[in-house]
């Protein structure tokens, strides 16, 4: 009895996150792969050699992502893979960039690219050949990228350096504003209220900004929100139930993940309610998608701020 007792304490004393098991597809920049879990069936899961950094769900069961030849493999442009099994099943190769960075499906079947081009920072449409339909030269503001989310206005959100920029299809700025204490800005996506949720990159926390500028949420920085090692903030994720999963980036060393959590999940108060670590299995991660609820048959798109099937 007393056993019993004592077992029934331990299991109402254990976290939250511990009744929270995740199946996700992330893209591993120092390990050089990408990666599919499940924490319920781990014997589904798969990984495959090969260097990415975006992804995204483009439906009949696939995931997009963005490459540019580091490690030595895919050139310029993106690959699709098969979510059941990892295979490789199409690869397309976009002239015009020296490193892409970023890829973003459309409904209308378009893809949209961004990254390092000849006249500095470009965002390309092309077709599903590959073909350049539009090329959008972005102003010398913005001096880098890593991850660029189109909107539901139709125009670009992206990241570079300390800033956030929202740019029109024109190349102009229709919007921009600091972030006070984020560096190497990762990812930004617009809210259906107006306000811009982003990753602060090296300032290791998520942010929702107003229009204004004005703060409204931060996660992340407070004792009881911080990860093990927090260093860089990457891609995230906004769940259906409001829930937030963002990659933990620690370093280019494949060792580097033994240092903290790979990745973190936020409930809207801001409190951290799940995080994953397989340093065995993987390195550090910048790429994520849960797959948890989601129909992998349909193309899911970022452009109100959620990740939401397109119409």
């Amino acid at each position: 009895m007393r056993i019993a007792c004592l077992l029934v304490a331990v299991c109402l004393a254990l976290p939250a996150q511990e009744s929270i098991r995740h199946r996700f597809v992330a893209t591993d920049e120092s390990g050089h792969q990408i990666l599919l879990v499940d924490e319920a069936q781990p014997e589904k899961g798969w990984v495959v050699k090969q260097h990415a950094r975006d992804l995204q769900l483009v439906g009949n069961n696939r995931v997009m992502v963005s490459v540019n030849g580091t490690g030595g493999t895919a050139k310029n442009g993106f690959l699709e893979l098969d979510l059941t099994t990892g295979e490789i099943v199409r690869r397309v190769e976009v002239q015009g960039f020296n490193k892409v960075m970023t890829a973003r499906r459309m409904p209308d079947g378009t893809t949209y690219l961004g990254g390092y081009a000849p006249g500095g920072i470009a965002i390309v449409q092309v077709d599903a050949e590959g073909k350049a339909l539009r090329t959008i030269q972005c102003p010398p503001e913005i001096k880098n990228i890593r991850l660029m989310r189109r909107t539901a206005a139709g125009t670009t959100l992206l990241g570079s350096d300390k800033g956030v920029y929202e740019v029109a299809d024109d190349g102009t700025i229709a919007w921009q504003q600091t972030v006070g204490e984020g560096n190497h800005i990762y990812k930004a996506v617009r809210l259906p209220n107006g306000n811009t949720f982003l990753a602060a990159g090296y300032g290791a926390f998520l942010e929702e900004v107003a229009p204004d500028g004005t703060v409204v949420r931060t996660f992340g920085r407070t004792e009881g929100q911080k990860v093990k090692a927090p260093k860089f903030f990457a891609d995230f994720q906004i769940l259906a139930n409001g829930d937030v999963v963002v990659a933990n980036w620690m370093g280019h060393k494949r060792e580097d993940s033994e240092h903290g959590q790979q990745l973190a999940e936020y409930a809207p108060d801001g409190k951290l309610v799940w995080s994953w670590q397989d340093a065995k299995l993987a390195g550090c991660l910048h790429g994520v998608i849960v797959l948890d609820g989601l129909d992998t048959g349909k193309l899911y798109t970022e452009l109100n701020g959620p990740m939401q099937p397109a119409e």
